[in-house]
């Protein structure tokens, strides 16, 4: 009988992680798994327990939260043979819809999440790309500007207990955007690699994951486990001009997600400044302020479940 510790956060999707974890419980009994479902008080204390999971020698460490919690988890994990599993109860669940796991919707959560963690246990570990910004891991990307900004602003805003239902955050992300139009700041940045576009830019997003805002969004180039990351600037040096490149790229646009209308660059290490500080976020958490940021590739530090067959 394999072994699976599954941590809960408490606080993701409409907050009833510990309740959807005990009826979770019955399923992987019934295919041959003994899991121990933990709620976690707080992000650090999901590192914690990660890591005394691989000390014990688990089959998995499985999560049943969103893509924000998946970093705290993947941290005890680094360079472990114990693979981490994600049970999708987040807002967006970018990183189940790539996998192709079933999502919850709101009157069937329960069954697909059973559903989901059925194809977990015929899943395989494969490795999986870290990023590592600063002093700070992500899972799948980091933001550095405008949408940090709109992070920071959404997750200070957010219910304290959950809650969080995907059409409030979108409704509360597309107010914010509106209402940053006009004061929002574009800065030059430099660095090495230099981005493709040298014009003032709005934020730079650095891309594991080919999939971007909520899964709407979608970069041209890169995969995840390639070894390597991408660099995707949004360039204008005022809202006008923002406004109207996007109209000229939105015939490029077309399709389902829609692809994202500027150039990016690919690397393995890099570092770039901005003149003033600027938010951060990783995988969706704030991070504090940075006016230089270092990301790097890490190849293969995480062991990830992925069920077959995986979207590419």
């Amino acid at each position: 009988m394999k072994r699976a510790l599954l941590l809960v956060n408490p606080r993701s999707g409409r907050g009833d992680g510990p309740q959807l974890a005990q009826g979770l419980v019955p399923v992987f009994r019934e295919g041959g798994w003994r899991v121990w479902p933990v709620t976690t008080p707080s992000p650090q204390a999901m590192t914690w327990l990660a890591r005394l999971a691989v000390r014990a020698r688990v089959d998995a460490v499985l999560v049943l939260a969103g893509d924000g919690s998946l970093r705290w988890a993947a941290r005890g994990l680094l360079h472990s043979p114990v693979p981490l599993g994600l049970l999708p109860n987040g807002t967006g669940n970018v990183l189940a819809r790539y996998l192709g796991l079933p999502i919850p919707g709101p009157w069937n959560r329960m069954q697909t999440l059973r559903r989901a963690a059925r194809r977990l246990m015929q899943a395989r570990p494969r490795p999986w790309d870290m990023l590592r910004v600063n002093r700070h891991w992500a899972v799948l990307w980091v933001g550095w500007g405008l949408d940090a900004a709109l992070v920071h602003r959404i997750e200070r805003n957010r219910p304290r207990h959950g809650g969080r239902a995907i059409a409030w955050t979108w409704f509360r992300f597309i107010g914010n955007v509106l209402g940053s139009l006009g004061r929002w700041k574009p800065q030059p940045i430099r660095g090495r690699p230099s981005l493709p576009l040298v014009a003032p830019v709005w934020m730079v997003v650095f891309a594991s994951l080919p999939w971007y805002a909520g899964g709407v969004l979608r970069f041209p180039q890169g995969a995840a486990g390639d070894g390597r990351l991408e660099a995707w600037p949004l360039v204008g040096s005022g809202p006008a001009r923002l406004v109207g490149q996007v109209l000229r790229a939105f015939p490029r646009m077309l399709g389902w997600p829609l692809r994202w209308p500027f150039p990016g660059v690919s690397f393995t290490q890099g570092v770039w400044k901005a003149p003033g500080p600027w938010p951060l976020h990783a995988d969706g958490d704030p991070l504090p302020p940075a006016r230089r940021v270092h990301v790097q590739v890490r190849p293969q530090a995480l062991s990830m479940l992925m069920p077959e067959p995986a979207l590419r």
